[in-house]
């Protein structure tokens, strides 16, 4: 089979990065049950705005033995390893999570049952790394003070003493509760499925989430930090929407700010914010102004 050299230029603008941030760009070949992800070339973000340019022999992307030809996509990963943005051919909405994604892969050469137990090894042990990673860094850090009524310049709930010695654990809505006392309620809905909702920041989301709930929700695993998308809501308007959720009393409601179009809900869904709701807030004249929502 012949060989070319493919030339292809990227730009990308609208990410948000505190200062450079350093990206690669990687094609997406379907691979299995996975896909594949096969570096093509760097690419630096500043400001939000990035170009690059990039030529490989098509048949042998990056070494990697894939062809071009078998890629679907095109994505842009950045050097903390989080999933920025991704260009499909088709232009639909289809969604790749981060961890069906293989990056550095080779063309699969090795039988296919002891491919899937050697990727099985690999996947159990950097979930391992990762929750032991997850521990360590969540321990929760209060003021020790004597005042109930004082608060921290960096808004953390401040837990009494007497509370501390309680033999029960507080739970996310009573620290939720606390939150609410300092803060005002916005009306944010047209109806009550949502209710008692505050602005909040990305710190205190972190310290809610570092409390059980005493339902059965799932979601809770929204990593603040590696979610650039509740990020980027967060700095472009200033807060994140908690609230009470109607029908679950131990359920939560976070809601990141945005304004619909098909170009942000497929960045939302990649980041686990599946749900629109349109918002009827005064402060905000976009008719299209809403939140990316999910309940935990």
């Amino acid at each position: 089979m012949m060989s070319s050299r493919v030339s292809l230029e990227f730009s990308i603008r609208g990410m948000y990065s505190v200062g450079e941030c350093r990206c690669s760009i990687c094609a997406l070949v379907p691979d299995g049950d996975y896909m594949s992800g096969i570096k093509l070339d760097d690419i630096a973000v500043n400001n939000g705005f990035g170009r690059a340019k990039c030529e490989f022999i098509d048949t042998n992307m990056g070494g990697s033995g894939f062809d071009w030809n078998e890629a679907v996509a095109v994505a842009v990963v950045t050097d903390a390893g989080e999933l920025a943005a991704v260009a499909s051919w088709d232009d639909t909405d289809t969604a790749y999570p981060y961890d069906m994604i293989r990056f550095g892969a080779k063309k699969n050469t090795v039988p296919q049952k002891e491919h899937a137990q050697q990727e099985a090894v690999e996947e159990h042990t950097e979930a391992g790394e990762k929750e032991t990673a997850a521990e360590e860094g969540s321990k929760p850090e209060f003021l020790q003070i004597e005042e109930i009524e004082t608060k921290p310049e960096n808004g953390d709930i401040i837990i009494p003493e007497e509370e501390k010695a309680d033999e029960m654990p507080l739970t996310r809505m009573q620290v939720f509760s606390r939150m609410q006392e300092d803060c005002d309620y916005v009306d944010a809905f047209d109806d009550d499925t949502y209710y008692d909702c505050i602005e909040i920041t990305p710190d205190k989301l972190r310290t809610l989430l570092q409390y059980e709930c005493t339902g059965a929700k799932t979601g809770d695993g929204i990593d603040v930090e590696q979610n650039s998308f509740l990020m980027h809501g967060f700095y472009t308007f200033r807060h994140i929407l908690a609230g009470r959720v109607q029908s679950d009393e131990n359920a939560m409601l976070i809601g990141v700010p945005g304004v619909y179009s098909n170009k942000e809900r497929f960045m939302a869904g990649m980041f686990g914010f599946n749900n629109f709701r349109r918002s009827h807030r005064s402060d905000c004249r976009n008719p299209y102004f809403g939140y990316w929502y999910r309940e935990i």
